[in-house]
């Protein structure tokens, strides 16, 4: 998942990918990304907003959801809602831990 597509998913609280970057030394330049990510976008910074995350670091951070997560067969697309029978579900939603 690309950096810009975690924050579009996460966009009511951005601040918990920082968290979750600042917990492991190899991920601190997601939490550096994310403070002057308003600055990435307006200078449409493809290298950072295009950068493909570590599969463990989006699994961590989507785990702090409430949302429940569809993985459309046809396009490999994740969802938040099933567009046929043929998405699967992929986690379901899970009680609030103080975040979002």
């Amino acid at each position: 998942m690309k950096l810009w597509q975690l924050h579009s998913i996460m966009r009511d609280c951005p601040s918990t990918i920082s968290s979750i970057a600042f917990t492991r030394s190899d991920w601190r330049y997601i939490a550096d990304w994310m403070t002057d990510f308003p600055s990435l976008v307006d200078r449409q910074d493809r290298s950072k907003l295009d950068f493909v995350l570590p599969d463990e670091f989006v699994r961590t951070v989507l785990s702090r959801l409430t949302l429940s997560f569809y993985l459309n067969a046809d396009d490999q697309h994740l969802r938040s809602y099933s567009i046929n029978r043929f998405s699967r579900l992929l986690k379901k939603s899970v009680a609030a831990r103080g975040e979002c």
